[in-house]
């Protein structure tokens, strides 16, 4: 039976082995790799060695055998440990390395998926069409099919959208900006993380009361963040942008007002969100300077000072 076509060129193959040995025959005969790592316990090295012996070219070999494979822990320090060695051994990008996690035992398999999903992108199963003991057993012989799946972490860049969204929340703008203008690289949704990227340098200009940098950096994510959301929920990322640029073009001929009044007294907020209380403390001492300012003006109708 035919199998799916993978998407990228598989130069090696880091496959779980256990049980029968015809699915991990299936998979390294789709793809031919030059390299095949062999996950396996010391009674499935046997099966390895069975399986390397069938295929009808000649690629390199490795072995990361692990002796408690019922225990996840070990399996997952073991190929932790191994992994970047083979990497590195052999000069072989990730995104070329298929990780088959069919065979082996069930903690074999999660150990593996679990190390795999911190470094690789390109992930396969075998299931099939007909299967032994009324559908639960293991796939017969002859019906198998691949299954491939990107790794979610990549996907979705959990991880990094966590960790961006805590830099936020701390107001530390620049470092936010840095996570996901490098997390573009390795998504699929590449324009919007580097949307997002332009939205948080906005933000740290903003920060810095450099307002014209501000409004030329959200003036680039208005434009950009429309159509890379398609009319979908951009979780009101448009709206802030707009009124962003409203407020940065109102406070940037740094003229005393209520506008930039109420934006000093929020960077004090947040400056000292990022634990840099003297810096707080002279932004709120400006912020008292300029409100008597603005009394002043008001009691005398004449014009503000400007905010230096």
């Amino acid at each position: 039976m035919s199998a799916q076509t993978s998407p990228v060129q598989i130069r090696a193959a880091l496959v779980s082995v256990g049980g029968s040995p015809a699915p991990v025959l299936f998979t390294l005969r789709q793809h031919r790799p030059a390299h095949v790592w062999y996950f396996c316990s010391a009674g499935s090295r046997t099966v390895a060695d069975q399986i390397h012996a069938q295929l009808d070219w000649h690629p390199d070999r490795d072995f990361i055998e692990v002796e408690r494979f019922e225990e996840l822990g070990p399996c997952y320090r073991a190929l932790r440990e191994q992994i970047p060695s083979l990497l590195k051994k052999w000069r072989i990008p990730p995104a070329e390395v298929l990780v088959d996690y069919t065979g082996g035992t069930k903690t074999m398999s999660a150990a593996l998926v679990l190390a795999a999903t911190e470094i690789f992108t390109r992930f396969s199963y075998v299931g099939g069409n007909q299967r032994e003991k009324g559908g639960l057993g293991i796939t017969v012989d002859g019906r198998e099919k691949i299954l491939y799946q990107n790794n979610p972490w990549t996907e979705l860049a959990i991880r990094e959208i966590e960790r961006a969204r805590d830099l936020w929340a701390g107001c530390l703008f620049d470092g936010a900006a840095e996570i996901l203008r490098d997390t573009a690289n390795r998504v699929p949704l590449q324009r919007r993380f580097e949307a997002l990227a332009d939205v948080a340098d906005a933000m740290a200009a903003r920060h810095r009361l450099d307002f014209s940098m501000a409004v030329t950096l959200f003036g680039k994510a208005r434009k950009e963040l429309p159509p890379l959301f398609d009319g979908r929920d951009d979780h009101g990322s448009h709206t802030f942008v707009r009124e962003a640029i409203e407020l940065c073009v109102s406070c940037k001929d740094e003229h005393a007002s209520d506008v930039l009044l109420r934006e000093l007294l929020d960077n004090a907020l947040r400056t000292a969100a990022q634990h840099r209380f003297e810096d707080a403390a002279a932004r709120l001492y400006r912020a008292m300077e300029m409100q008597g300012q603005l009394w002043l003006a008001e009691t005398t109708n004449a014009p503000s000072r400007t905010a230096d």
